[in-house]
């Protein structure tokens, strides 16, 4: 069974995709920055509300990991952030209906592999 640092990592694996998540939502519901000033697009983004909880999940995340760095190895939770990357590419292909190439797909198996082999590895 595994131990419960790895659930804890999934955890904080999770939490930032979900502020990515948000965070790529807050972006959608912007609409055009391009005529803004520098100190006005800051007020926009900074006032999103998509993008403020979107940074407190991210942040939470982010801090978890690094508690659960200091119980274990990072050149083992390190490369588990990798699984972010896939869970990312499914929030765009399920949540925003991006579309991904035949090498994307590829990408992803390889990281798929290299997960697999690090989780276990003694």
């Amino acid at each position: 069974m595994p131990s419960p640092i790895f659930f804890l990592t999934i955890l904080a694996i999770g939490l930032i995709v979900a502020g990515q998540i948000l965070l790529k939502t807050g972006a959608d519901h912007l609409g055009s920055l391009d005529t803004l000033s520098l100190i006005d697009k800051i007020l926009k983004i900074s006032t999103q509300p998509y993008f403020i909880s979107g940074l407190g999940i991210c942040a939470i995340g982010s801090v978890l990991f690094i508690v659960i760095l200091y119980r274990s190895k990072l050149s083992t939770l390190a490369p588990l952030i990798a699984v972010s990357y896939i869970l990312s590419v499914l929030a765009g292909i399920f949540i925003f209906g991006e579309s991904v190439t035949g090498q994307k797909w590829l990408g992803i198996l390889c990281i798929v592999a290299g997960v697999v082999l690090l989780i276990t590895a003694p």
